[in-house]
């Protein structure tokens, strides 16, 4: 747990926003300080064609999470899972954005924009649209508090074309 520091120190949510077609995900604030949005490069392909799948977590100045498998306390580190369909395969696991080191702390932190990515592919002949959610367990910090921790989840397709 960080130490707390006088000062004014705001209650905030978390959010996550799917990235449904044209829809842009809403800004971090103080009373909201993470939101995230997940999308797929290319947005349509073949069968067999592998693709990224990309989750992007934006956060409010002054507030950051922790790394995926870092810091002293387990509970605190982001964790990143996706849901597949059966037609759906991972084909590496989860690369990571670069940390950032917390003034107050010294520790390695996401800050600001921090954004996922993992490799998949759509196997046999599955044509149409997959729904993929992934879901992101964290720990929001700012230099006073830190919320506690939540599962946040965001929704994305990938169509698979003839």
């Amino acid at each position: 747990m960080r130490p707390s520091l006088p000062g004014l120190c705001l209650v905030a949510l978390a959010a996550c926003q799917s990235d449904s077609t044209s829809v842009r995900p809403p800004e971090p604030t103080p009373e909201q300080p993470v939101v995230c949005d997940a999308n797929v490069d290319p947005p349509s392909v073949r069968a067999g064609e592998p693709f990224t799948l990309s989750l992007r977590l934006r956060m409010a100045p002054t507030w950051h999470v922790e790394p995926r498998g870092s810091g002293d306390d387990a509970s605190a580190a982001t964790r990143v899972a996706i849901e597949l369909g059966q037609d759906l395969e991972t084909l590496t696991d989860w690369e990571d954005p670069a940390p950032d080191r917390d003034p107050a702390t010294g520790g390695m932190v996401l800050t600001r924009d921090a954004t996922f990515t993992r490799k998949l592919r759509v196997n046999g002949a599955a044509i149409g649209v997959h729904e993929i959610a992934v879901s992101v367990f964290l720990r929001a910090c700012d230099p006073c508090k830190c919320r506690p921790a939540e599962t946040l989840v965001a929704r994305t397709r990938v169509t698979v074309k003839r």
